[in-house]
């Protein structure tokens, strides 16, 4: 939007050169003779002036006049021009930037006036003009126009571009004037009223987003000094609607530092509002006084010139620390716009034709837009935070879901756990309890008895078989180790009693999930039947016990090996028994493998049991007929 106001702008400026350097045929003023009088008519002293020129009264002449008990008189502009430097046909008379009321003579004849009757006065100066010049009032040569000129304002009455010509020339000229000097800005500030009520009313449901009714002020303020666009004729006086034109410039100073420093969060930015408010309110009081002693208020409204860039460093220091684009080009438009009121200043008490028509009207879309922009963007921006933050809040409530779905499982879990661990128990305890107390006293009665060899060794079997069973009922947590530990305790008082020696090497192993209260008994069962095969048959003196990890067709695992220093194994295959066949069984259905075979150093056996550390198939059931020998 910036670069587009900026883009047009340099169009008006190209379109301004080039119809005013065109040879139309026509006069474009640029001199003229003034005179000052009272109602009753012109003095008889004439003083050339150049045009255009917004104030022919100089601040001695009022001041003079003043102090003669005259008050401030009307202006009577002289022009003359020669009919025979025309082209031929009808003639007109194009004035741009008229005074409010105004009448025009030619060669002493009544042509046209906006003096109205009554209390009926005009108010909007800005609207050119375009006045037909009737040909039985022209001289063949040399004509006489007289303007005269009466404003409201009794420090500011001149006249603005002036074009004398043929009908075709200065229509051109005064269509042109037209569309830039009235038709553009009131289209310009009727946008503007639209955009500030729909800012108001935002602000006035958002009360906290102060930014948004500060550019409605800033809106407000700017129609304000526009209203001549909107009003040709009052029904009173309009002294009050040029006071209100003029001081809301000071105003709208204050509130264009004030929405600048409240969109920044510049620190301090109200107590330095307040202390421009007390500035800018003397300039106003100054300027009345100066009205009312007949000097020139021209220090008055220098005094705004610093006001209105006071907002322009502020946005310089925002931009180079922070690059945002909203601040580059709040920062562009606020010093256009400020060169763009320089110039109409300019233009307004200067002998300056400048672009030909007053820029602030412009300038008011182009500050509006960038301060819109910069409101808008950062609404965008407040959207974008507001749905990524929608995103990771509903990132985070599945994340808490899924932590809770979790978390309910994991319970549930521990909870069947619990129950598992608290039958686990129950069943040792009674099995410990009653199973087991009841073998030790059948065993203890049989030594006492005397009874048979075969019924003492059954019940030691079964209280073996029995404890072989209560520790798998442990918690081993897939500790292997644990597990060879806890055989070793059990077994070792045996070994001893058999006369076999227990030589133990076991390294540290990791924890195997699969290794629960099922598995583990497979696994004591197939050490049990190692040890008893040994003691039965081996008639070994020594057992060596190691574990160590090791990989088996690709599969990583661990190996627990037997070996003792026995007679070893029949070489007619006979040991091939039912024994062997259940530690085969156990093993499989552990998706493992038992090894059976010499001592490596040729005397005695060595059995080997390997398992996997991981089980990606499901373990077979052992079968219904391996049974224990």
């Amino acid at each position: 939007m910036v670069f587009r106001a900026l883009a047009f702008l340099v169009l008006v400026f190209a379109g301004t050169v080039s119809l005013r350097a065109a040879p139309l045929g026509d006069i474009a003023v640029v001199s003229g003779e003034v005179s000052f009088s009272d109602p009753a008519g012109p003095d008889v002293q004439w003083h050339r002036v150049a045009l255009p020129d917004n104030d022919f009264v100089s601040p001695e002449q009022k001041l003079a006049r003043r102090h003669a008990g005259l008050g401030i008189a009307d202006v009577w502009l002289r022009i003359r021009f020669d009919r025979r430097t025309l082209v031929p046909g009808h003639l007109l008379l194009a004035i741009s930037q008229t005074r409010e009321r105004f009448a025009v003579t030619l060669n002493g004849t009544p042509i046209f006036s906006t003096i109205p009757s009554g209390k009926q006065e005009a108010f909007s100066w800005v609207k050119p003009e375009l006045i037909g010049l009737p040909r039985e009032h022209l001289n063949a040569g040399a004509n006489e126009l007289v303007l005269r000129l009466r404003s409201t304002s009794p420090l500011v009455n001149g006249a603005g571009l002036i074009w004398i010509g043929g009908e075709e020339a200065v229509s051109a000229h005064y269509h042109r004037q037209f569309v830039l000097e009235f038709l553009g800005p009131l289209v310009i500030s009727g946008t503007i009223i639209l955009l500030s009520l729909g800012l108001l009313a935002f602000w006035n449901a958002r009360r906290g987003e102060i930014e948004f009714g500060l550019l409605a002020l800033v809106g407000g303020l700017w129609v304000a000094r526009n209203l001549h666009y909107f009003i040709g004729y009052l029904p009173h006086a309009n002294a009050l609607y040029w006071d209100l034109t003029v001081d809301s410039l000071y105003v709208l100073a204050i509130a264009l530092y004030a929405f600048a420093a409240e969109f920044l969060k510049v620190p301090g930015r109200w107590r330095i509002v307040r202390m421009m408010s007390i500035i800018l309110g003397l300039a106003i009081a100054g300027r009345y006084l100066s009205i009312a002693s007949g000097v020139s208020d021209i220090w008055a409204l220098l005094v705004v010139l610093p006001a209105v860039w006071f907002a322009v460093p502020f946005l310089y220091q925002a931009w180079r620390a922070d690059h945002r684009l909203e601040y580059l080009v709040m920062l562009v438009a606020l010093i256009v716009t400020n060169l763009m009121s320089m110039v109409d200043f300019a233009l307004l008490k200067l002998p300056w034709a400048g672009p030909g028509f007053f820029l602030q009207p412009y300038s008011a879309i182009l500050i509006f837009g960038a301060f819109s922009f910069a409101l808008g963007r950062r609404f965008l921006l407040a959207l974008a935070a507001e749905e990524t933050m929608n995103e990771v809040l509903e990132q985070r409530v599945e994340e808490a879901r899924a932590r809770l779905e979790t978390s309910e499982t994991e319970r549930r879990r521990l909870e069947v756990a619990a129950a598992v661990e608290q039958e686990r128990t129950r069943l040792m305890r009674e099995i410990h309890d009653g199973i087991g107390s009841n073998l030790v006293t059948a065993l203890a009665v049989a030594q006492t008895q005397g009874s048979s060899g075969t019924t003492v060794d059954t019940l030691k079997r079964s209280i073996a078989d029995l404890r072989a069973a209560i520790d798998s009922l442990e918690p081993t947590e897939g500790d292997l180790t644990l597990l060879l530990a806890s055989f070793r305790h059990r077994m070792e008082p045996e070994l001893r009693k058999a006369g076999l020696s227990l030589r133990w090497h076991v390294d540290a192993l990791p924890p195997f999930e699969w290794l629960e209260a099922t598995n583990a008994l497979h696994v004591l069962r197939i050490f049990q039947e190692i040890i008893a095969n040994c003691i039965k048959h081996a008639l070994a003196t020594e057992i060596a016990v190691s574990c160590r990890a090791r990989e088996q067709a690709g599969r990583r695992g661990i190996c627990v090996e037997f070996l003792d220093n026995g007679i070893g194994l029949p070489p007619d295959g006979a040991w091939d028994g039912k024994g062997i066949a259940n530690m085969t069984a156990r093993a499989e259905a552990l998706l493992g493998q038992i090894e059976v075979g010499p001592h490596p150093d040729g005397r005695g056996t060595r059995v080997a049991l390997w398992l996997p550390y991981e089980r990606r198939a499901v373990a077979r059931p052992l079968p219904r007929e391996s049974v224990r020998t």
